[in-house]
């Protein structure tokens, strides 16, 4: 059995997020980001920011396209308007097919994206493809632009419009979602973690592959349970392909299954997290990679086949 990578949302707490532990690829050659640069300046963008990744894979590529994409979101009007992120190290990306299938799938899941496609506007482009009579770019790159689109502020000042809403719910008690993932620490949401997968994967044998809560697939390998308390779809992304990269650089003997618990995100909207579901599948085909990678999901309003309820 190849690699699984399991996302699941089973339980509503907050925890740190995890650092990047994947390899880091060798650094691109000195002279990158000054090819990028003239060619941003050739082609009309002499103000875009330049970001070079040094990324050797489509996983790494992904990982860090969604970093920067996140990091620009959170940032709108704190700095450049367009940023161009080349790839230059990125094999996988010589292919123009391959480069083009990742841009489709990047645009499919800007419906989940909390700026891409509403505050951000993607394009790219590829040294092998037709530039409509531009200068052919140095490398593969994706361009990302912001735009101005309507927000609360347009229609309600600068109030919050919900405030009001919220602090009556939470005064009824039902409105105070995140209590509870305040008072859990980090030893407290592993132990339910590992409580959940003994009784529903192992004794149920929902995987009849793992023999226990840090053993499973074929052949036997570890499992490991990294946490993400992120609420936005371009961390989940960057931490999904951060942990696919994990995959592909550790013997499977050592690294069989990861759990990837996102807990803050679309904890109580099951349909928010089938889309979500159904993006990352869909790469797995479109991408080439449901050879090596096996996906499973899991959210608290998950139920099994016979509509019978489980624990958690």
């Amino acid at each position: 059995m190849t690699p699984s990578l399991l996302a699941a949302l089973s339980l509503a707490y907050s925890l740190p997020a995890i650092p990047r532990t994947a390899t880091r690829a060798p650094p691109p050659r000195l002279d990158a980001a000054s090819d990028v640069a003239a060619w941003c300046v050739a082609s009309e963008r002499a103000d875009a920011a330049v970001t070079v990744s040094g990324a050797t894979t489509m996983a790494e590529a992904l990982r860090d396209f969604w970093y920067v994409a996140g990091a620009m979101g959170a940032s709108l009007g704190d700095g450049a308007a367009e940023r161009a992120i080349a790839f230059p190290t990125c094999a996988e990306f010589v292919d123009p097919q391959q480069f083009t299938a990742v841009v489709d799938h990047i645009n499919a899941c800007s419906q989940m994206s909390e700026f891409l496609g509403d505050e951000l506007r993607m394009t790219a482009r590829h040294p092998a493809a037709d530039q409509g009579g531009d200068a052919a770019p140095p490398a593969p790159l994706l361009l990302l632009k912001s735009y101005q689109s309507a927000g609360f502020s347009d229609f309600f000042g600068d109030d919050d419009p919900f405030a009001a809403l919220e602090a009556r719910l939470g005064a009824e008690g039902g409105g105070d979602f995140g209590a509870a993932a305040a008072r859990a620490s980090e030893e407290e949401i592993l132990a339910e973690t590992h409580k959940w997968v003994q009784a529903v994967i192992v004794d149920m044998k929902v995987c009849p592959f793992s023999n226990g809560v840090h053993t499973a697939g074929v052949p036997m390998g570890g499992v490991t349970y990294p946490l993400s308390r992120a609420e936005g779809a371009e961390a989940i992304y960057q931490a999904f392909w951060e942990q696919v990269e994990e995959l592909a650089l550790t013997d499977e003997k050592t690294l069989a299954t990861v759990l990837l618990i996102t807990p803050d995100f679309a904890q109580y909207s099951v349909d928010a997290y089938d889309a979500l579901a159904d993006s990352l599948g869909a790469a797995l085909v479109n991408l080439g990679l449901e050879k090596d990678l096996q996906l499973v999901f899991f959210h608290p309003e998950f139920t099994f086949r016979d509509g019978k309820e489980r624990m958690g």
